[in-house]
């Protein structure tokens, strides 16, 4: 009477299941009936069950076998409204899948209790794979260190501290650098009873930063000082008479002026790639890597440049690639007169693609190598150009990394993306202009 607004005397001969939603009915019978039949069974269920007023509520009902007991000889059923727990259910799930942030709720021990649909659709997991395994184990996490800063991070947190970092994980799109925190949750006796974990997807920010800085860097320093050598040659070449030394002056000039005309193509193109990601057109590796190959070879014809892709098969990956492969390749051929460059595509995971750029020159010096694999620049330590820092961003906005080894035999750089379409991409397995 006082939940549903019956008198038990208008319910008493009824048929129970009419009472039950049409779409609760069959499962509610089954449920029953599988008491019915046997007697050691004892089982709860969720359904809604019509109220006086036609309205529906919200009930967990338990049944018991109890045909053996001669005082009963039925089945015993516990109904409990649960309308409200729902609701504040709903309400709860609502907020927290809709939420723009990737957010967890952890045990203690750091095993995953619930991810919202932004994590699981940012890193293409299914929930059932992660819920119930500790946090480490999951299967965004790139490599060790990764693993090992959120182990340390779930230790504190259960010690009651707030740990805050930058953090990478492999998403959809690639790897992909995210601000992540670990807060605990203290309740009424003290103790934590649970962290929270919640992560920004910052990978474009930090991307634009480091851009932003790199371009500070070109107007400061290889700006001023192109300009104080034109100013100097321009002098000369107003003051030099003589026809042949005006001419090599006037090339001078030229020169510098060509290799900023080549830095604003660049800049161009690391604004495209930083406002559009990596391109949506998915190209097959071995014709994008000729293409690329193809014009290095025509303006070093004294060079070797091999290109080996038999080891990956048809393989796809993001389109603008061949603008950095395009790069290493030129840079590696005027390394020496008479250059050999090796390039191999690999597969060192089944969702990952490698590519291998392999010189014999002098190497690369140790403040760009630097800046290809971190991104990184101090005063001290700076790039002298553009081209390096463009096969960083490509390869970064593809979701991928880099890396270069010099020794003395000469420098290898490996850049690493994710392989295949990003899901709504154009695939196009021809050859690349």
């Amino acid at each position: 009477t006082r939940v549903f607004g019956y008198d038990p005397a208008d319910l008493v001969g009824e048929n129970l299941f009419d009472q039950f939603h049409p779409d609760d009915r069959a499962g509610t019978m089954e449920a029953f009936f599988g008491v019915v039949e046997d007697s050691n069974a004892n089982v709860t269920t969720e359904c809604r069950l019509r109220a006086a007023d036609g309205g529906w509520r919200a009930v967990q009902g338990r049944y018991r076998n109890m045909l053996d007991d001669d005082a009963i000889d039925g089945i015993l059923l516990y109904l409990r409204d649960i309308t409200e727990a729902k609701r504040r259910a709903r309400r709860f799930e609502g907020i927290f899948n809709q939420a723009f942030q990737f957010t967890g709720l952890l045990e203690p021990d750091g095993t995953i209790i619930e991810a919202n649909d932004t994590t699981l659709e940012f890193t293409g997991v299914d929930r059932d794979t992660v819920v119930g395994c500790p946090l480490p184990d999951a299967p965004w996490w790139p490599d060790a260190d990764a693993v090992a800063d959120i182990g340390d991070a779930i230790r504190r947190g259960a010690n009651g501290e707030f740990v805050r970092y930058e953090t990478e994980v492999n998403s959809t799109d690639g790897l992909a650098t995210v601000d992540l925190s670990v807060k605990p949750v203290i309740d009424d006796n003290d103790d934590i009873s649970l962290l929270v974990v919640e992560g920004r997807n910052i990978t474009a920010q930090k991307q634009r930063r480091q851009h932003l800085e790199v371009m500070q860097r070109i107007l400061r320093h290889n700006m001023r000082n192109d300009l104080t050598k034109l100013r100097g040659w321009a002098q000369v070449l107003c003051e030099e008479t003589d026809p042949d030394a005006r001419a090599e002056h006037l090339g001078t000039i030229e020169r510098t002026l060509d290799r900023w005309a080549a830095l604003v193509e660049k800049v161009a193109e690391i604004r495209q790639a930083l406002s559009n990601g990596a391109g949506r057109t998915a190209k097959r590796l071995d014709p994008l890597l000729e293409g690329a190959v193809t014009p290095v070879r025509e303006a070093h014809p004294d060079a070797t440049i091999s290109v080996d892709t038999s080891d990956v098969g048809s393989v796809q990956v993001p389109a603008r690639l061949r603008n950095a492969v395009a790069e290493l390749a030129d840079n590696a051929a005027k390394s020496t007169p008479d250059a050999t460059v090796d390039i191999e595509g690999s597969r060192p995971r089944e969702e990952w693609i490698e590519i291998r750029v392999a010189d014999d020159g002098p190497g690369l010096p140790e403040a760009e190598a630097t800046v290809l694999e971190t991104g990184e620049e101090t005063p001290l330590t700076h790039g002298q150009g553009l081209g390096l820092w463009m096969v960083r961003t490509i390869v970064t906005q593809a979701g991928g990394d880099v890396s270069a080894e010099v020794t003395a035999d000469g420098t290898e750089v490996r850049l690493r993306v994710p392989t295949g379409p990003t899901p709504d991409a154009g695939v196009d397995p021809g050859p690349v202009e």
